[in-house]
């Protein structure tokens, strides 16, 4: 952890000289007289009688010289080491008074040396710590151990003058400003806000009688480009939560809704489009499963049914200036057969308890996620349902004699297969089918009581259960394309 300091204005007597490495010079700014130990004469000043017209720094402002006075060096700050040295006045040459401006010269900001230069036996004096020069000023700055001209006492990252600033702190010869030591301390990882579980229910009257019905739950999450709202508490980028919310409600009613997706994709357009400071939108949209009522195989013009079969959902997130990524998703689809299952031929060790299985039910619920490689022309209802047919087809089979399942993750990477190979718009597509287990009840302690193979009792246990997963991805790259 670095080190946190008072900066201190200290009388400019020159102790005994160091020599540590090398000179690093920066320009010092018009209000500090520097003297870099060479044969060109630069402006300075006797300690005893400053220049007429010439300012000093003191108490954080600058002021003509000759209305300082000395101050007393109990003015010290606890904060840091006290320096006292002798005052050994520095007589100079008319000449030397006398320079011209062309003799000053700017140079580019390093970062400020870790120890003073080295300077001549004969040109003693107090070495700035930002430039390297030496302060011929009356007063100099002290700050963690080291000596600076007001003007060369900057943050090292955002170059903010700290001659005016209560604390400074220091980290490996640097010295930075409260914001940037903490800065580089820290980095933000995965920041962003929005606002969840926005509830609308969507109606198209298509005329007076026959009406067509959504019902939507929608999270909405911004991530700005500027960090400033978290790290300087400024909140003019920020669009508020309930703005999100309002949005939500405005588009629907303004674009009306055709299917999940299409929503999501309209909501991170209009994000991006109307807000230079957002970099990136993320939507999730959810589903409420309402069927239309039959009445006699007659499809009823308003009135609907909740039909939990399985709730779809979709994710659909977008970067400024690329393409979006689409996911589409089913949960809480619900399976079993009683038949057509088996679970054989596995590890047999001191651990195993579970017997070889030829005949067993066969029951879990199914979560599906697949991601899209183009939003262009893609019909997203349709692939909805089609992905759910895959794995009705590959759980059930045949109405009539079902389709054998040697194990579920067999099961589950032919309902994949068959998804990718009907919907090439999808190029990867990913399934969970955790086990929902059934063991059947041992009756034979009541042999008299009940008879019949046929009439079997199973004991519903949900914990804890195994759990099955695969991602099946095209190999071909241009599939995202």
């Amino acid at each position: 952890m670095g080190d946190a300091a008072r900066p201190t204005t200290l009388p400019c007597s020159p102790p005994a000289a160091h020599h540590h490495g090398p000179l690093h010079q920066t320009h010092c700014g018009t209000n500090n007289n520097c003297y870099d130990g060479s044969t060109t004469p630069y402006e300075s000043r006797d300690y005893d009688s400053p220049g007429a017209g010439g300012q000093e720094y003191r108490g954080g402002n600058f002021e003509n010289a000759n209305d300082l006075s000395m101050p007393s060096q109990t003015a010290h700050h606890h904060h840091h080491h006290h320096h006292h040295h002798h005052h050994h006045p520095h007589l100079q040459t008319q000449e030397q008074q006398t320079t011209t401006d062309h003799h000053l010269h700017a140079v580019p900001k390093l970062e400020p040396p870790p120890t003073p230069p080295a300077q001549s036996e004969d040109v003693p004096g107090v070495v700035c710590a930002g430039c390297g020069l030496r302060i011929s000023d009356r007063f100099y700055l002290q700050a963690v151990d080291r000596r600076w001209h007001a003007a060369c006492l900057q943050c090292s990252h955002c170059r903010q003058g700290l001659d005016g600033e209560i604390t400074c702190f220091s980290r490996d010869g640097n010295i930075y400003c409260k914001k940037d030591y903490y800065r580089d301390e820290y980095e933000l990882g995965a920041y962003g806000y929005g606002k969840n579980n926005v509830k609308l229910l969507y109606v198209h009257r298509e005329n007076a009688l026959h009406h067509e019905i959504r019902e939507y739950e929608v999270d909405t999450h911004l991530r700005l480009i500027s960090q400033k709202d978290y790290m300087e508490g400024d909140n003019h980028d920020i669009i508020a939560t309930d703005s999100q919310k309002n949005t939500v409600y405005l588009m629907a009613k303004k674009h009306g809704i055709r299917s999940p997706e299409e929503f999501a994709l309209l909501l991170c357009s209009h994000f991006l489009y109307t807000y230079e400071q957002v970099a990136e939108v993320s939507i999730n949209v959810e589903e409420y499963p309402w069927t239309r009522h039959y009445v006699y195989n007659v499809p009823h013009n308003h009135a609907f049914v909740m039909s939990p079969t399985a709730t779809r959902y979709c994710q659909v997130s977008q970067l400024r200036n690329e393409s979006p990524q689409i996911r589409g998703g089913l949960k809480g689809l619900r399976l079993l057969k009683s038949t057509q299952s088996s679970f054989t031929d596995f590890i047999q060790d001191e651990y195993r308890t579970l017997p070889d299985m030829n005949d067993r039910i066969f029951s879990t619920i199914v979560i599906a996620t697949w991601d899209f490689s183009t939003a262009t022309g893609v019909d997203f209802d349709k692939v909805w349902c089609t992905v759910k047919d895959c794995i009705m087809e590959n759980f059930a089979g045949p109405p009539d004699t079902g389709i054998y399942s040697p194990s579920v993750q067999n099961t589950l990477y032919l309902t994949e297969k068959c998804i990718l190979d009907k919907v090439k718009q999808i190029y990867s597509v990913e399934m969970q089918m955790p086990n929902k287990h059934y063991f059947a009840l041992d009756f034979s302690k009541f042999s008299k009581l009940v008879q019949g193979p046929n009439k079997e009792v199973y004991l519903p246990v949900d914990k804890p259960s195994g759990i099955i997963y695969a991602r099946l991805d095209r190999k071909t790259l241009c599939a995202r394309l």
